[in-house]
Order: structure tokens, then C-alpha cells, then sequence
């Protein structure tokens, strides 16, 4: 994790807590807002504004390997970094180009921590050597104990007008709530893709437990209330659901064709139901034969168009008794 904190306001916040592994060293350029750092898990060197933004990886590689001293040329636009694995010195520009290894040495180079440069020198502390030794920075030669006998050698830094120049105050005229961050000057990863720089030249940022609102002011973080974990389904809904699912989608996919089907089935059952009532009327009534007793013969025996053999026919509803019919006498 990297954070930046205010001493003025004693505020803080969280620049990068994402794709770190095991940070090493940092270094800054002020004069065009840029930190940078390397990482012994990811195995690589990388650079972003002051305030957090335009991250961008420098170098990695067989040059990187325990990158454990850093230091930034401000002047040249060039970085430094001791590695411990590779017991070498090497350096780069801003944007990882014109590699070039200043020393390597199992001799001088047995545990080198911490790092800095100061004009044409190189500066470093080595655990083996008890000391800190120095080295031309364009040569690679030349190298001079500086000092000896100091058990575990931490940090180097130098001191000094040239080494700290005085520039102008990016957050001179600034109006940030909690904190205000310089800018990055160099944005992009390759040198001919860089843009001039435009707008104001800080961004703002919030203490922890604050979030940005607008350009300047800062607000509580909302917390939002937990939710009640949902009930994993049995296979048996899971099933039902997936059913529901299918069905669904059949139908607002084939609306027209559901239309269709439903209108069909509509009048399938009102054909079925009128030939079910028309039986059931019909089958209420039997036919029954007999002989009218009372039947007068308006034409000649034999001569008209009924016989002495003639049968009525009428319907009548059945019933559970024969009715009583007199014989033609």
C-alpha cells in the first residue's frame, strides 16, 4: 500500500493498494509530480502522478529482479536502481528506455539496500560492506568507500540546494477541502505519445473515511447496510425455476404464435362442448311404437295410404313405467 499524508492538516489517503506486492523503495520528482517505486513481488519498477493517477509500469525484466535502492535524477530524467539479485546498478529514463547497467560487481555489490544520486555520483549502502561506497554515475568506475564500520546501513539521502531545488508551489492557490495533490506533468508510457499539459496543475483528494464530491469538497462515505445472504435453492426449485424460465422466454419470443394457439384452443373447446351438449339433449328422448287406439281412418281400409298395419311414432321422455294402451277392438 502507498499513502500520502499531510503534515500540515494531518490528513491522509490511499494512493495505490492494487497489484502491490512486496513495495520496496519510492522516490519522487516533484518538478513534474511524479512517484515512482519498485517491487520486489511483481518484479518490476513503476511510476504514477503524485496525486494517484497515470500509473504506468517503467521496466521490468532480467535488469529487475530484487530492486531494493532507488533513486531519481530530476535534471536528466533518469532513475537508478541498485538490485541485490543481480548485484548490479542500472538506469533508464522516465519511460523505461536507454537501459544502461553503470556497475555490476560481486565485489562491491554484495547486499546493496538504499540508494541515492547527487550530480555525477552515485551513493549506496551495502549490509555486507558496513558502509556506504560511491561510484561515477556515467563511467561506472571510480568507486570509493564513503563510510565504514556502521552495522545494517539503512537510508541515504543527500542534502542539498541542487538536490532540493526550489520550484513553484503547485497547490499555492489551491481550494481542496482536505488535501491537494500536484499532478503529473509525464502521463503517458512512451515519450512521443506525451501531450502538453493542460488544466489545473494539483487534483483533489479526501481524507480516509472521505470521499471527492465536485472537484474540491469531501463528504462521509456512506455505509451501506449489509444484505441478508439469500437462501440457496433446492434442486427441485432450481428445476421449477429454470422451467419458468424456459416457458417465459418462449413466450416473448413467439407472442403472435401464442396468440395463435390460445385462439385455436378457444374454439377447439367450444366445438367440443356444443357436440357434448347436442348428445346429451339427444339422448334425453327415445322413440316408442304403438298402436293408436284412438286413431279415426278418414279413408277406405286397404285404399288409402295407410294400412290396417300401421304403427304410430311420437317421442316422449323415458320413464320408468310403461304407460297403459287400450287394443283397437
Amino acid at each position: 500500500m502507498i499513502n500520502v499524508y499531510d503534515l500540515v492538516n494531518n490528513k491522509r489517503r490511499v494512493l495505490f493498494n492494487t497489484s502491490l506486492e512486496k513495495p520496496r523503495a519510492i522516490a519522487v520528482d516533484p518538478t513534474a509530480g511524479l512517484i515512482f517505486w519498485t517491487d520486489w513481488g511483481t518484479q518490476k519498477i513503476e511510476r504514477a502522478g503524485m496525486d494517484g493517477k497515470d500509473r504506468v509500469e517503467v521496466i521490468s525484466g532480467e535488469t529487475v529482479r530484487w530492486p531494493n535502492g532507488l533513486a531519481v535524477d530530476i535534471y536528466d530524467q533518469r532513475i537508478y536502481w541498485a538490485d541485490a539479485k543481480t548485484k548490479a546498478i542500472s538506469s533508464c529514463d522516465y519511460w523505461g528506455k536507454d537501459v544502461r547497467t553503470i556497475l555490476r560487481s560481486q565485489k562491491y555489490l554484495k547486499h546493496p539496500f538504499s540508494l541515492t544520486v547527487f550530480e555525477e555520483r552515485l551513493y549506496w549502502t551495502d549490509w555486507n560492506h558496513e558502509g556506504i561506497l560511491s561510484v561515477n554515475k556515467f563511467k561506472g568506475d571510480d568507486v570509493k568507500t564513503v563510510m565504514h564500520g556502521v552495522p545494517g546501513p539503512m537510508t541515504v539521502r543527500i542534502f542539498h540546494q541542487m538536490a532540493q531545488p526550489n520550484i513553484p508551489n503547485k497547490c499555492e492557490m489551491h481550494a481542496c477541502e482536505h488535501l491537494c495533490l500536484p499532478r503529473a506533468y509525464i502521463r503517458k508510457a512512451s515519450a512521443r505519445d506525451e501531450e502538453p499539459f493542460n488544466g489545473l496543475p494539483y487534483s483533489c483528494g479526501c481524507d480516509m473515511g472521505f470521499e471527492l464530491s465536485g472537484l474540491t469538497k469531501c463528504l462521509p462515505i456512506q455505509k451501506r447496510q449489509p444484505t441478508e445472504p439469500q437462501a440457496t435453492p433446492t434442486p427441485s426449485e432450481m428445476i421449477f425455476q429454470s422451467s419458468g424460465n424456459i416457458f417465459t422466454n418462449f413466450v416473448a419470443s413467439n407472442y403472435l404464435l401464442c396468440i395463435a394457439l390460445i385462439c385455436g384452443f378457444i374454439i377447439l373447446s367450444v366445438v367440443v362442448t356444443g357436440c357434448v351438449v347436442r348428445k346429451i339433449c339427444f339422448n334425453q328422448f327415445s322413440a316408442k311404437n304403438f298402436d293408436n287406439p284412438i286413431y279415426q281412418r278418414t279413408i277406405e281400409q286397404g285404399k288409402g295410404f295407410f294400412n290396417d298395419n300401421y304403427v304410430g311414432t311420437i317421442l316422449s321422455k323415458p320413464t320408468t313405467q310403461e304407460p297403459l294402451l287400450k287394443q283397437n277392438k
